[in-house]
């Protein structure tokens, strides 16, 4: 189950897609030294920094937002194979338990929006699915919200060959009219 909180009539839960293995802060940080850590050993695990990918989710009024769509379902070579687990996860949350044996409810009707964040590769994995090399969004009844200045950023010329999980899993959510 997820952690969740509730303010007012909105329910906010957290939802994993996956534990990368830890890895050296100057990998993220390449312009630190070990000497900038020391004073935020707190922040690291034996002197690793440990990532955890995950969205949230949010409900209200009927409505069921998605923020963000973590990893994706990998493998992710990048993180030695490791696959992500949030879609799988997300039906224990979304589903209630008397519709869970229904193999014709799943997440992807459940999901009303999909609110991005930003668009680095660990916030747009579960956008779309491929098959025979076409794309369909995980989450089909959904609008999926994306910022203007990301899209504009990675969207560029100069910055899009840069971005695979952009042309991946985000411009073709345009095409599919399926992003605002």
């Amino acid at each position: 189950m997820a952690d969740s909180i509730k303010v007012g009539n909105v329910e906010i839960m957290a939802v994993l897609d996956m534990i990368p293995p830890p890895r050296d802060p100057s990998v993220m940080f390449p312009e630190t030294s070990e000497a900038d850590w020391s004073s935020h050993q707190d922040a690291l695990e034996n002197g690793k920094l440990q990532l955890y990918y995950g969205v949230w989710v949010v409900r209200s009024q009927g409505q069921t937002i998605l923020v963000d769509t973590g990893m994706g379902p990998g493998p992710h070579e990048h993180l030695g194979g490791m696959e992500g687990h949030m879609f799988d996860r997300l039906r224990d949350v979304l589903i209630p338990a008397d519709r869970m044996n229904n193999t014709n409810v799943g997440p992807s009707d459940e999901v009303n929006i999909v609110v991005h964040t930003h668009l680095h590769g660990d916030h747009v994995g579960w956008n779309l699915r491929y098959s025979g090399g076409m794309p369909a969004p995980y989450f089909r009844r959904a609008r999926y919200l994306v910022p203007k200045l990301d899209w504009d950023h990675f969207t560029a010329p100069e910055t899009i060959d840069s971005a695979p999980q952009v042309s991946r899993q985000v411009m073709p959510l345009r095409r599919l009219r399926k992003m605002d």
